[in-house]
């Protein structure tokens, strides 16, 4: 299968980030063909020793010089993926882990009538949460 992969962006070197690396080896693993792109890639912060950060793509490309570029490129990739569809045209199924990785996702699935998956890192926190969260005036609600 052909998969594009859309995730918020790749800037630390945390568990979310290490999950969609994970998750882009464990596809190619099985054969996929793996396209991953994000608004927003920091190569050097975010696990610059693991090798599938070299094949992670921007969804727009965006020159580096222009002010609060990394919250422009995640509101245009958001607003031009309609716009964007064109070239997604040859894949498959559209992934859509995290926000705002569900729409593009959800978008580009609707329009091509392909298979869209998406999900959340960590949805069993809202139903299970933990004690910290709990005291945690937010999370309540």
């Amino acid at each position: 299968m052909r998969i594009a992969d859309f995730h918020l962006g790749i800037l630390y070197s945390g568990g979310g980030e290490r999950l969609v690396l994970e998750e882009m080896r464990g596809l190619r693993t099985l054969g996929d063909e793996v396209t991953r792109l994000a608004p927003h890639i920091d190569r050097e912060g975010c696990v610059p020793d693991v090798p599938e950060m070299a094949d992670i793509r921007p969804l727009l490309p965006w020159p580096s010089w222009l002010p609060m570029k990394d919250a422009l490129r995640v509101t245009f990739g958001g607003v031009l993926i309609p716009d964007l569809a064109w070239l997604f045209r040859s894949l498959d199924i559209f992934l859509g882990g995290n926000q705002p990785g569900q729409w593009p996702a959800s978008i580009l699935s609707r329009l091509q009538r392909k298979l869209g998956v998406i999900y959340l890192a960590q949805p069993l926190r809202i139903l299970h949460p933990r004690a910290v969260e709990i005291r945690t005036p937010a999370v309540r609600g």
